[in-house]
């Protein structure tokens, strides 16, 4: 098999991933390119698998009716940024490293939650020996909607159950999920939800969900919440999401992701005390490159053997 590998994005070493693996154990018999490297219309037309993503590359690739390429496997769990039309009509197929940003995102969802009750982001920018005005808050018997309630969610709640935060989970279908302790549907409005104190959106990027996060929902809370968004940026409507903070709708909010990225520094929201920004990182760990290529390894003695991707292939006919 010939892969190739791409950068997602610009946080991805990929000089780091090729230590990885042309050591892997999973990886000896392959021929791997990358990138990053010179890579000629020859060597281009003969990849089987692409591992991660390169814009110009992949529609190269999806262009060439002579391409090899078979299957890609993604190095995140959103994919909204793939030719998901081109790669189905080419018959290509599709994997995620679904499962281990579990971990990182529900940590810095907890981080974001205590930067923002305990004023820990407040107190560093005074600067001196000062008590911030804002009111210190705890987590026991606090609310918080979830929405989403897979790997990312879950785990989020698991933790906040420990912290004795009451956790309602939102999904499609309002079917329960483990450590939630009430679930609705997408279009659920009842009191439990307008008088949550954290908001957490952690939802793929997809019609329903496309800037789901609007004027009108901001309107229904009660309680001045914290809106934490580790989803999609898309999901969001900046601008309302702007207004609500500034007509205190919301007490304030930590943003991983945001619409547009890069994020323009004149936005309004960098200048606010209550907003946290951290340039889509949240799913980032020092363990990341290994739990991603033992996916892919596992998807490809498989692959070689019956033909068959055993992890996280997407369904791209839904």
């Amino acid at each position: 098999m010939n892969i190739l590998v791409g950068a997602p994005n610009a946080n991805f070493d990929i000089e780091k991933m090729e230590q990885k693996m042309v050591t892997h154990p999973g990886l000896t018999k392959e021929k791997l390119f990358f990138a990053n490297q010179s890579i000629s219309k020859a060597d281009l037309k003969s990849i089987d698998i692409l591992i991660g993503y390169d814009q110009k590359l992949l529609s190269a690739m999806l262009s060439d009716p002579d391409s090899n390429l078979k299957w890609i496997q993604s190095l995140s769990v959103g994919i909204d940024y793939y030719p998901l039309a081109e790669i189905k009509n080419r018959g290509v197929r599709l994997a995620t490293v679904k499962g281990i940003h579990s971990e990182p995102i529900a940590e810095t969802v907890t981080g974001m939650i205590l930067n923002q009750f305990r004023n820990l982001s407040m107190i560093t920018n005074l600067n001196r020996w000062e008590k911030p005005t804002n009111p210190f808050k705890i987590l026991p018997n606090k609310t918080a909607v979830i929405y989403g309630t897979g790997a990312i969610g879950s785990r989020v709640a698991e933790i906040l159950k420990v912290l004795n935060v009451n956790t309602i989970g939102i999904n499609h279908s309002g079917h329960q999920a483990k450590f939630f302790d009430q679930t609705f549907t997408m279009d659920a409005v009842n009191d439990q939800i307008k008088n949550a104190e954290i908001i957490i959106n952690s939802l793929p990027l997809m019609p329903a969900t496309n800037k789901f996060f609007n004027q009108p929902y901001f309107e229904q809370f009660t309680r001045q919440p914290l809106f934490i968004n580790v989803g999609r940026g898309g999901s969001v409507v900046t601008e309302d999401l702007i207004n609500a903070l500034n007509q205190h709708q919301l007490g304030g909010a930590s943003l991983d992701v945001i619409d547009p990225e890069p994020f323009p520094s004149d936005s309004p929201l960098w200048k606010m005390d209550n907003v946290f920004i951290s340039p889509h990182i949240a799913s980032l760990f020092d363990q990341y490159g290994d739990q991603a290529l033992d996916i892919f390894s596992k998807n490809l003695r498989e692959y070689e053997y019956d033909g068959a991707l055993l992890v996280n292939e997407v369904n791209l006919n839904r």
